[in-house]
């Protein structure tokens, strides 16, 4: 009887841990690795591409932004360069995208969404 009820608090207890766990959000890093799959999946995973943004790049933000971009596409290598053939494109305000693609001479060759972009350089 004792054996009984011990398998039955456990059993309680792992299915409270499951819905607990069915109820947690995943956090910043998680969602942002998310949000850059569909980004490692069309580009070769040993590469090497630039990076390109709206914002300073040696600011708190824009750093933060551009180490998360290259953490969430490990083992390619994110470069700051914009003198390289395919570029990732990470815009705060996406509406700024096409002007500053256009300004380095790049063509947006697949939009995400949210200002997440691969960007191919068009003109020298």
């Amino acid at each position: 009887m004792l054996a009984a009820w011990g398998v039955s608090q456990r059993l309680e207890v792992r299915a409270a841990y499951w819905r607990w766990h069915g109820r947690q959000t995943p956090d910043a890093v998680t969602r942002l690795e998310q949000r850059f799959k569909p980004v490692a999946a069309e580009l070769p995973r040993l590469s090497l591409v630039g990076y390109l943004s709206d914002e300073d790049t040696f600011s708190t933000e824009g750093m933060r932004r551009y180490y998360l971009t290259q953490y969430c596409l490990a083992p390619m290598v994110v470069s700051r360069s914009l003198a390289v053939e395919l570029l990732i494109g990470n815009f705060k305000t996406p509406e700024r995208a096409r002007e500053l693609a256009h300004a380095h001479g790049l063509a947006i060759q697949k939009d995400f969404g949210g200002g997440l972009l691969i960007l191919r350089r068009v003109a020298p």
